[in-house]
């Protein structure tokens, strides 16, 4: 892995078969490699931003790549509505699968996705999958991702760079830490930006 994030741009046209990546954004002869298999050891989890607008597929590649995670690995889901459905994909037995609660006219106490992200790193999954980040679940994802557990999200963008600087602003947002150091750890901190048009 490269000291900054790879950028590339994915084709997936079977879903559940491995995702294909054409690095540089045109397709050379022989310039299409297929994604290695995902936590089959220690040294291969890495953290993997899908960024690209509405409608583009993020959800949809999320879910091939998490077809890809060996069947033995624990699972974890954070996501403000269950689009997902990793237990739905029959493959996983292991998946922890929390969603946001919003605030009741009872109570008025709601579980945000930002809060269920410390008790997610408590579950020592495997992997932890934020669904969207859109808020405060950005700067625990980013914790996740410098611990080393295996970590995917999407996020909105119109490029893979926007992606990394929305994540930097959120951190920055939640934490009120230096943008400076904030957006070193985001760019040393992911290993993969997958940017869908």
């Amino acid at each position: 892995l490269s000291a900054a994030p790879q950028l590339a741009l994915c084709h997936h046209p079977q879903p559940r078969q491995g995702a294909h990546v054409k690095s540089g954004g045109e397709h050379q002869p022989g310039g299409v490699s297929r994604i290695k298999p995902l936590g089959s050891r220690r040294s291969t989890f890495v953290s993997v931003l899908d960024v690209g607008p509405s409608g583009a597929g993020k959800t949809t590649l999320l879910r091939s790549l998490i077809g890809e995670i060996p069947n033995d690995m624990v699972i974890g889901t954070v996501e403000s509505d269950f689009e997902l459905n990793v237990l739905r994909m029959g493959r996983h037995r292991f998946v922890v699968a929390l969603q946001e609660r919003l605030p009741t006219s009872v109570d008025g106490h709601g579980i945000s996705p930002a809060a269920m992200m410390r008790p997610m790193m408590r579950t020592r999954a495997h992997w932890v999958i934020v669904g969207e980040v859109r808020g405060g679940e950005g700067a625990a994802l980013l914790r996740g991702m410098q611990t080393g557990q295996g970590s995917m999200a999407t996020v909105h963008g119109g490029s893979a760079q926007e992606g990394l600087e929305l994540l930097t602003d959120l951190v920055v947002d939640e934490t009120g830490r230096n943008r400076r150091d904030v957006r070193t750890a985001v760019y040393r901190s992911t290993d993969l930006v997958v940017h869908l048009t």
